[in-house]
């Protein structure tokens, strides 16, 4: 007699998946599987509950299993579905960039309020995002902030074509011009031919030391150009801190993303040039994760 397998409905294998990814380790083990059998569905969280009794094909079945094998080898969610959330915005994402995280909103956040109060009746705000990843900050800007124009830099080519992609899918493309520029090259300012406003970035500033403690997630995963920043982490915050005079306009700003205890040392590095206020604002976890310095006389 011929074996008969087994038929997986929704909701059993909902509960099944979230206790075997749990009971691996994976944080957050229910939203992976409703995420990952929603895509292999098409449906979102609340089509899937609805959808409670609905049989699984054989194919669907096997795609799940795919999905969850990389998920259990802790490859990035994001990194499966190819995609994830940022400032209520969707992006596209690949290895060949990092992982837009919730806390580079309060990045983005801080600079679309300081524009509005600095350059209120300025139009446009041009701004020169260094390194731009997937895009998530310059279209975040550009979507939030209609009169903002956004110069996005990247050493990456990979990471411009996602970053040019999420652009056009959030409909922005014509508002950020992306470049392939070295920011570390001594030559890169005569590489522009404009002044900025705002100089926006989160760097890479992951120290030597602190890389072999970061999650397999991470440091097995997402793009090491985009985190390990030589021995202390800092040498990005020099940089803009050298070149900001250069690249801004009299009253202009620079807000930048830190690493968890890195604010005072930013904070120190900017003092020590040519920004006349520098302030720290702090993340939903209370930590201090944007530094911004403003350059000459602060206007409104």
């Amino acid at each position: 007699m011929q074996k008969i397998e087994k038929i997986w409905k929704v909701l059993e294998l909902l509960n099944w998946s979230a206790e075997y990814l749990s009971a691996r380790g994976i944080e957050n083990a229910r939203l992976n599987a409703e995420r990952l059998l929603g895509r292999i569905l098409n449906s979102d969280r609340v089509q899937l509950y609805l959808d409670f009794d609905r049989p699984l094909t054989e194919a669907e079945l096997l795609r799940f299993k795919e999905y969850i094998k990389r998920r259990l080898g802790h490859e990035p969610l994001q990194y499966i579905l190819q995609e994830c959330e940022f400032m209520s915005l969707r992006f596209k994402v690949n290895p060949g960039v990092m992982i837009p995280r919730p806390e580079s909103e309060v990045l983005v956040e801080t600079v679309l309020e300081t524009c509005r109060e600095k350059f209120p009746s300025k139009n446009p705000i041009r701004i020169l995002e260094v390194g731009t990843g997937s895009g998530c900050i310059a279209v975040s800007l550009a979507k939030h902030l209609p009169v903002v124009r956004v110069t996005a830099i990247d050493i990456s080519d990979e990471a411009l074509k996602i970053a040019a992609e999420n652009a056009r899918l959030n409909e922005v493309d014509d508002r950020i011009q992306f470049r392939q520029l070295d920011f570390m090259r001594a030559d890169f300012p005569k590489q522009l031919s404009e002044i900025f406003d705002v100089l926006v970035s989160n760097p890479p500033y992951i120290s030597d030391k602190d890389f072999p403690n970061l999650p397999v997630e991470i440091k097995e995963f997402e793009p090491l150009i985009a985190l390990k920043n030589g021995s202390d982490g800092l040498s990005f915050y020099h940089r803009i801190s050298q070149l900001s005079s250069s690249l801004l306009n009299p009253s202009g700003l620079v807000a930048v993303e830190v690493g968890l205890g890195q604010a005072a040392m930013v904070e120190k590095i900017f003092l020590e040039h040519t920004f006349s206020k520098v302030t720290s604002y702090k993340d939903l976890n209370g930590i201090e994760r944007v530094v911004c310095g403003e350059i000459g006389n602060t206007t409104k």
